[in-house]
């Protein structure tokens, strides 16, 4: 389920829409906490990783040491403590061994260069993109379809994490709409131009679309010179995601302000006049 901290908010009032880094710190306490249900989603996580291959893990040559960094602090997180070496199977990356421990999907930043590289990732919960177009390139790179990225917040999301101190953790999070459930979504192929015969009205749009929100967190790894980059994916129909007036009231404002084509990247554009009549009898409740 979507927490309250993570649903979309407006521009303030009488701003503009645009792109913000929008980051936050979180203490060490609250970083990759479980949640209710996660033994199943790490169930389903385990096929989901073991059945997609590279579609769901890839990483550069180089990394595991990396890896092997991520995989300390995620299980020291986690209450584990550090993992021995002889007990990391060596025909294993451990950014891999790491994704199985928890519900979050994994990925690995180079941050020496003079711009961030994604050089490793495990992710069973892509919103509608390909690990393999994006492992390699910087981060420009691996934003180049989201509207206003490069020009609003690029080159401040590059700083951020080039200069992120030792320890610090910072959250973030996004949203999408999607007529599909699947939380391993790794293409946008099912989108088009119109809506689909089923999303007739406001009814259909409740229990048809689904809010897909990403909780994002980012710590550095110093030893190797990397950012481990964290990705925890909830989703909801949007009737029950925006039963709240308030969050029903907040998505309005905030669709109201996007250009369109921010909606259509969003997701929003072939449902729009549905979606609005949806979260307008959920405001007026």
């Amino acid at each position: 389920m979507i927490d309250d901290a993570w649903w979309p908010r407006p521009p303030r009032d009488g701003m503009p829409f645009r792109h913000r880094v929008g980051v936050r710190g979180v203490a060490a306490g609250e970083w990759l906490r479980p949640r209710p249900g996660d033994a199943a989603l790490l169930a389903w996580k385990a096929r989901c990783l073991a059945a997609a291959g590279d579609w769901a893990f890839l990483a550069l040559p180089g990394s595991e040491a990396a890896g092997a960094e991520a995989l300390d602090v995620v299980r020291a997180a986690l209450g584990g403590g550090p993992a021995p070496p002889s007990r990391t199977r060596p025909d294993v990356h451990p950014l891999l061994a790491a994704s199985l421990l928890v519900a979050e999907d994994l990925c690995l930043m180079d941050v020496t260069g003079a711009e961030p590289v994604l050089v490793a990732g495990s992710v069973a919960m892509p919103s509608r993109w390909l690990l393999g177009t994006k492992v390699g390139r910087n981060l420009l790179g691996v934003h180049e379809p989201v509207p206003g990225y490069a020009a609003e917040i690029g080159r401040p999301t590059d700083r951020l994490l080039q200069r992120l101190p030792d320890g610090r953790i910072m959250a973030r999070t996004t949203w999408s709409l999607t007529d599909d459930p699947a939380l391993f979504q790794p293409s946008r192929t099912s989108r088009i131009a119109v809506p689909k015969p089923e999303v007739r009205d406001a009814a259909d749009a409740a229990e048809r679309l689904f809010v897909r929100v990403e909780y994002q967190t980012v710590r550095a790894l110093p030893a190797s010179g990397t950012v481990l980059f964290t990705i925890r994916t909830a989703r909801e129909p949007l009737g029950r995601a925006a039963a709240a007036p308030w969050r029903a009231a907040a998505m309005l404002a905030l669709l109201a302000a996007m250009p369109l084509d921010e909606l259509d990247y969003k997701g929003v554009a072939p449902y729009r006049a549905h979606v609005v009549a949806c979260l307008e009898q959920r405001a007026a409740a």
